[in-house]
Parts: C-alpha cells; sequence; structure tokens
C-alpha cells in the first residue's frame, strides 16, 4: 500500500515538473468575417406551346428550354406528317459533355437509349425514332444486368385534330446512376418537358 502511495506521488511529480509556463505576450489572431450573399434572377415565363421549325408543333413545359433535343413533325405539302426531326443536344456523364448530331427519322416516338457494357457501365448513347412505344429498361440475353435504358424525349399525338409531338424531356441530358426495377444502370435526366 505504501508503494502505491509512492508511485502514486512519483507520478504527480513527474507530470507537474514537464508543465509549460504560458506565455502571458500571447495574443490570438484575428479572422477576418467575410460575408456572402445571393441574388436571384428570374427569367420570364415561357410560352406553353413552341412553333417548330418545320410548320409542325411542339407541346413544351417544364424548366430550361435550351433549344436541344426539340422534335417536331416535318409536314407534306398536304399537311401529312412525313417524318420526324430531331435538334441537335448533347450528353453529360462523368465530367464529360458530348454532342449529339441532329436526326431525322419515321416514327411516332423518340428516345435517348443509353446501352451498358455491363450494370451501370455505358457503352454507347444514342437517339432513336421509333413507330412503337418501347419499355423503360432491357435486360441483356443472360437477364443478368440492364443493357438499355430508354428514355422517352418525345410522343406524337393528334391534338384538335392536328398532329403535334408532346415534348416529354427537353435541354441537355444529364447522365446518372440509378435503381430502376432492382438493378443499376444509367438514367437520363433534363431540366424540362411535360410528365406523363
Amino acid at each position: 500500500m505504501a508503494e502505491d502511495i509512492n508511485m502514486d506521488s512519483f507520478i504527480r511529480d513527474t507530470l507537474n515538473s514537464f508543465q509549460r509556463v504560458r506565455d502571458k505576450s500571447f495574443t490570438p489572431i484575428q479572422q477576418t468575417i467575410v460575408s456572402k450573399t445571393s441574388t436571384n434572377i428570374v427569367s420570364p415565363p415561357r410560352p406553353a406551346t413552341l412553333e417548330s421549325f418545320t410548320g409542325g408543333e411542339v407541346l413544351q413545359e417544364g424548366g430550361g428550354v435550351s433549344g436541344t433535343f426539340l422534335v417536331s413533325h416535318r409536314l407534306g405539302e398536304d399537311g401529312t406528317v412525313v417524318g420526324i426531326d430531331v435538334t441537335a443536344g448533347s450528353y453529360h456523364i462523368l465530367n464529360t459533355n458530348t454532342d449529339v448530331p441532329a436526326k431525322s427519322g419515321d416514327g411516332k416516338y423518340v428516345y435517348a437509349v443509353i446501352e451498358h457494357s455491363t450494370a451501370g457501365v455505358f457503352k454507347e448513347f444514342k437517339i432513336e425514332i421509333s413507330q412503337t412505344s418501347k419499355d423503360p429498361v432491357n435486360l441483356d440475353a443472360q437477364d443478368e444486368y440492364i443493357q438499355f435504358s430508354n428514355i422517352l424525349l418525345a410522343e406524337g399525338m393528334v391534338v384538335g385534330g392536328k398532329p403535334v409531338m408532346v415534348q416529354r424531356r427537353v435541354g441537355n441530358l444529364s447522365l446518372v446512376h440509378q435503381i430502376v426495377n432492382g438493378k443499376l444502370c444509367l438514367w437520363a435526366y433534363s431540366s424540362g418537358g411535360t410528365s406523363l
């Protein structure tokens, strides 16, 4: 017991001898406070209908009209639909922006199709014009991963007896990872469009 008391005393004395003497002339450095302000810029409202460059009509709602991936009917002299035109745009993935040229074709639906080489790994991007609708995703031959993400950009409809293209997505596309039906894939998001 006496040895424990002596040991405690020895430890206290040793620790006390190592205490630093505080410098009394020390003054803390003053930090400059920086204030930040933000300004909201409000853009004027956009019209709900955009005239297309081919004489048809494009119904557009939502934010961020940038003129990219806009879809319109190409009309013949008699006013019948003879094709579809899609303006150029771009897609963004992993800090890389890639331009996509304008496209023309025949069909009722326009899709941004993302092909994967394996689960969530980007392989190719293309714009596809189709006569029939597509499922949002298609699995590979072994049903192991999502091979194609099919994002509807626009679809043809008849409104008031006139053919129109309803723009589901407008603006350049950002490709992000998403879980669809329990499987990882890339999906395209844009700044605007009319919801289904």
